[in-house]
């Protein structure tokens, strides 16, 4: 039994191509979550489930998963677009700060990565190490960055990108 199988029992139909469907159902390669905006009317998600097994309304089904779709569809795009303004801002913002060419270099790693050490900005980053220090030092002076744990001995600090997280709505 898959896991589809288990979370919607007797509610499948027979014709889907579930080896194609499920892997596109998986949270960790999905482009589109929607299991919060289901998570957030889980009543009428039973109800509609309880009618396709109640009375076959596969079509009532289809239309209530097809507006939550669109519905995620367009948070995630207004989402992307809040994401491509903070981007834009701060490459405006930071190069006064830290009077370096590899201010952008630095942007695109902490979007790529808003959770990560001092090691693996040094290393992963491409900037030199003595100007990878000095702008986490500033990033984190400007409140751009957090500092979730302090370096300690041979233990790297680690930094922590809100303003990214909190556009996302991933809570640390």
């Amino acid at each position: 039994m898959t896991a589809v199988e288990y979370h919607y029992g007797a509610f499948l139909p027979d014709t889907l191509d579930w080896e194609r469907l499920v892997p596109l159902m998986n949270k960790a390669n999905a482009s589109l979550y929607i299991s919060s905006f289901f998570d957030n009317i889980k009543g009428e998600y039973c109800e509609k489930l309880r009618e396709v097994a109640r009375d076959g309304d596969w079509m009532g089904w289809c239309s209530f998963f097809l507006k939550a779709v669109h519905l995620q569809s367009e948070e995630n795009a207004e989402r992307a677009q809040e994401i491509d303004k903070l981007y834009q801002a701060l490459m405006q913002r930071t190069p006064e700060w830290t009077h370096s060419q590899y201010t952008s270099k630095a942007i695109d790693f902490i979007f790529q990565k808003p959770l990560f050490s001092s090691t693996q900005f040094r290393k992963e980053s491409g900037i030199p190490s003595p100007t990878a220090n000095r702008i986490l030092s500033i990033y984190a002076q400007q409140d751009l960055l957090a500092v979730i744990r302090q370096p300690s001995g041979r233990r790297p600090a680690y930094y922590v990108f809100h303003e990214l997280f909190n556009i996302t709505e991933i809570n640390l």
